[in-house]
């Protein structure tokens, strides 16, 4: 099973990508599978010579991530002052925590397992 993806993309980049959630928390919380949580960004929009979005779909693939190191440099790229941008940083935050989160009881749950 792929998972659960949230309705609403999480926020969008100056670039227009969306980041999607997939899993974790609120996943479960909806009644979708709980698996490891990660993000999918889907390809923006095609901007003109002067930078402007010009409607038309970006050719490229979706990227997906479950690292919270990953993500945190995605963040760090992040213009803070953007509008777009500055939702979308507080919004990963937030997120990345979840996923230190997760890997620290996965690692907890590992070893109790391995004890047992």
């Amino acid at each position: 099973t792929v998972g659960t993806v949230r309705r609403v993309p999480l926020g969008s980049d100056r670039h227009f990508r969306r980041y999607w959630q997939l899993g974790g928390r609120d996943a479960a919380r909806l009644g979708g599978n709980s698996e490891k949580p990660g993000v999918w960004i889907e390809p923006g929009l095609a901007e003109d010579k002067r930078g402007h979005a010009n409607g038309e779909e970006e050719d490229g693939d979706w990227l997906a991530s479950t690292c919270p190191d990953e993500l945190s440099a995605t963040m760090d790229s992040l213009n803070s002052k953007g509008a777009r941008e500055g939702k979308l940083g507080s919004v990963m935050k937030t997120f990345v925590q979840e996923l230190r989160e997760a890997e620290v009881t996965a690692a907890a749950e590992a070893s109790k397992a391995a004890a047992a």
